[in-house]
């Protein structure tokens, strides 16, 4: 039982932010069910294959959630759905403004049924504003909140995306914590609420909270690329002999006992690095005495010297240098969980470490539609209900 347990959450989104929204809180204990049109929806095959035909992004998000098919675009699908919202703490979707009219599933025709529910609905652009109809993906709103126009290299003009899906990500961490402060405001209150968190608002908010759209409103100052160099520190990624390493001089007292190390204490009197700014302005000067001296050494070498004079480093890790990472081993980081009935696979672990309440993966990830009739079961439908609902293609 964790310190969710109780609440129910009808997950009806797709791809990246609202199903890992609700996999944060189904690993708490709260009881999440999936709802995929019959036949599954499209995310399942969306990536690499693995043992059951789900490809490996959909795995990592499904579990400690049950699995319930069921055509809301037909009548007895959406009556279902008004049945099931009456049981329910939360929706969670992302069919933007036009697809929720269509389905039934705006807030003001959800708390009919159930006055406390918490409709929370993760979009491109949110739910008004000039853009609110547009569609939209990660990189979609990696390219409109400007992080593109300043990430890459300097001697490559073309925009650059990050690989990681890092606003989809954000987004559903401020999907999850708005359903925790809206859950709390119905304890208060005995009142629902639509939350309506946007990958637009997200990116746009993490870009500023960077200072970046501060600096230009205030300044007119437009970031500019610096490939893997910091914009306020000195930063950057190195060759060694034999792979490549990163290491972060910010703040003085790191950097004087760099150049300690390195045997070049007469730079600490240099005006030219007498700051983290003035490092980052003269990062090139300070590339020409770093890159030789690690390009000197393996990058256990650098590591184990730069460690151990407490300078933030790290070698470039491929995706075989991660999972052999010992401390990855250690946090419970990658968990091999029962996928169906055809074997185990490896997923990520629990981010948030709780000492008192911690969470768990304690559900295999779940057939398609696997616990559609012991759902329908629990509100009310009987058996020949639920096969005749089956033979009409409606679950």
């Amino acid at each position: 039982m964790g310190p969710l347990a109780g609440i129910r959450i009808l997950d009806l989104s797709r791809h990246l932010a609202g199903p890992y929204a609700s996999t944060l809180l189904g690993d708490m204990g709260a009881e999440v069910i999936r709802i995929e049109k019959p036949g599954g929806d499209d995310d399942r095959r969306y990536g690499f294959g693995l043992l059951n035909g789900d490809s490996s992004t959909f795995v990592c998000r499904v579990r400690n959630k049950k699995s319930m098919t069921l055509d809301l675009r037909s009548s007895p699908g959406q009556e279902i759905f008004r049945r099931l919202t009456a049981t329910a703490d939360v929706v969670l979707e992302n069919y933007g403004v036009a697809g929720r009219k269509e389905l039934g599933i705006e807030y003001d025709i959800l708390k009919q049924a159930n006055a406390g529910i918490i409709l929370v609905s993760v979009s491109g652009y949110g739910s008004w504003g000039p853009s609110a109809n547009k569609l939209s993906f990660d990189p979609i709103a990696q390219a409109a909140c400007g992080s593109m126009s300043f990430s890459g290299f300097p001697e490559d003009d073309r925009p650059a995306r990050a690989a990681v899906a890092w606003v989809d990500y954000a987004a559903a961490l401020h999907a999850a914590v708005g359903i925790l402060i809206a859950l709390r405001h119905r304890e208060k209150t005995g009142k629902g609420q639509h939350v309506d968190v946007s990958l637009y608002d997200t990116a746009v908010s993490l870009v500023g909270m960077q200072g970046f759209l501060t600096e230009y409103l205030i300044y007119g100052h437009e970031r500019q690329k610096t490939g893997n160099a910091t914009p306020y520190a000195y930063a950057d990624t190195f060759r060694a002999k034999d792979g490549w390493v990163f290491i972060h001089l910010g703040r003085d007292s790191i950097w004087r006992r760099f150049i300690k190390l390195i045997g070049r204490e007469e730079l600490a009197n240099d005006p030219r690095f007498s700051s983290d700014a003035r490092r980052a302005e003269n990062r090139s000067l300070i590339n020409e005495i770093v890159q030789p001296w690690a390009a000197a050494r393996t990058v256990a070498e650098i590591t184990q010297l730069l460690e151990k004079q407490r300078v933030p480093c790290q070698k470039v890790n491929t995706l075989a240098d991660v999972v052999a990472d010992p401390h990855l081993k250690a946090r419970d980081m990658m968990l091999d969980v029962d996928y169906s009935p055809k074997g185990k696979v490896p997923i990520p672990g629990i981010v948030i470490k709780l000492s008192e309440s911690p969470g768990k993966i304690e559900e295999r990830i779940s057939l398609l539609g696997e616990h559609s009739e012991e759902i329908l079961t629990g509100i009310g439908y009987t058996k020949d209900e639920i096969a005749t609902l089956k033979g009409k293609g409606i679950i």
